[in-house]
């Protein structure tokens, strides 16, 4: 799990693997990975399954973009694995097999929004040009079908999560996924579009907010909200009640 706010680049030495759930959610047919680093978003979870060699241990050595380390975990006995160059970066996008479930590009939704992600002035993180909680929440009933899709237009990464739900990733830059990824936090890089889309199950008044809480506290928070759900409290700085 990264608990930092900044994407960690994870890389495994000493033998192959497989990520066999992102968020959670399991990836069917997950494929053998080998000298690739893991670029896991803030407060996304990666689940790696690797057998141990019986005469060396395997190393998982983490750092971030500003060079940040965290330190290395080792598991097994006997001798250190060398620390190569990875080949490249894992791509969820092309992991795994697709096992249809009825979601697609093609499905009919009952709601469709567009966020466009963004940093204004230096300070402020916004949603469509807006900063929590001027801007307006989703609103979904209860069984309807979803599909957002999210543009980051500046201001560094920007993983994005959603409470109470999870959502499959549909297409990165209008390609299709030819897999079933399934989970509650995205991380967006600086001019990619996802489109990403879930089943509105869990009536309540949930937070979709960049995991960065810095980016969170500077206004890139906004609410997806289920039509006859009400709170008593109230949201601002006359209240209070000021979210992350």
């Amino acid at each position: 799990m990264n608990a930092d706010s900044r994407t960690q680049n994870v890389d495994v030495y000493g033998g192959s693997f497989k990520v066999v759930s992102i968020d959670g959610s399991d990836i069917p047919g997950p494929g053998v990975i080998q000298d690739q680093t893991l670029l896991i978003g803030a407060g996304q979870r990666y689940d790696l399954l690797f057998q141990v060699p019986s005469d060396q241990r395997i190393l998982l050595q983490s750092s971030s973009a500003d060079s940040r380390s965290l330190p290395d975990i080792h598991i097994g006995q006997g001798s250190m694995p060398e620390r190569g160059q990875a080949k490249g970066k894992f791509d969820f996008t092309a992991y795994g097999s697709s096992k249809p479930d009825g979601l697609s590009l093609d499905s009919e939704f009952d709601v469709v929004e567009h966020l466009s992600l963004s940093q204004k002035a230096f300070a402020a993180y916004t949603i469509n040009g807006e900063i929590f909680h001027h801007i307006p929440p989703i609103m979904v009933e209860e069984g309807d079908l979803v599909k957002i899709s999210m543009t980051n237009n500046g201001g560094g990464t920007h993983p994005m999560h959603l409470h109470g739900h999870i959502f499959k990733v549909l297409s990165k830059n209008g390609i299709p996924l030819t897999s079933d990824i399934y989970m509650d936090t995205l991380p967006i890089e600086g001019g990619e579009t996802f489109e990403i889309a879930f089943v509105a199950d869990n009536p309540g008044l949930w937070m979709k907010h960049c995991h960065n809480l810095n980016h969170a506290a500077s206004g890139m928070t906004m609410m997806v909200n289920y039509y006859g759900i009400t709170t008593p409290y109230t949201v601002g700085t006359l209240s209070g009640n000021i979210p992350d």
